[in-house]
């Protein structure tokens, strides 16, 4: 059963490739979604996949060591249980 992850990083997470490592950890995972730059500075994504899966990612994000993350908010959404869809970069 597939689940769906809306998750929002701060800190130092723009202009250090951190889009592209969240994008990258979470193709490697079979993870689907996106991935944006925030006005504010932070960064969020919708991660889409199995629920076990989807917090492997983000504790393999955490460890990012280009980036300096103060927090992270993670609220669990509703999900349609089908494939999800590729994950990528949204600007």
């Amino acid at each position: 059963m597939n689940t769906a992850l809306r998750v929002h990083w701060r800190g130092q997470v723009q202009g250090v490739g951190f889009r592209a490592f969240v994008r990258e950890t979470c193709r490697r995972m079979g993870i689907g979604g996106w991935v944006r730059n925030v006005h504010d500075g932070s960064v969020e994504a919708t991660l889409l996949g199995p629920r076990d899966r989807l917090y492997a990612a983000i504790d393999q994000v955490r460890a990012n060591p280009s980036a300096s993350i103060h927090e992270v908010t993670i609220v669990e959404e509703p999900c349609a249980d089908e494939p999800p869809p590729a994950f990528t970069i949204r600007r």
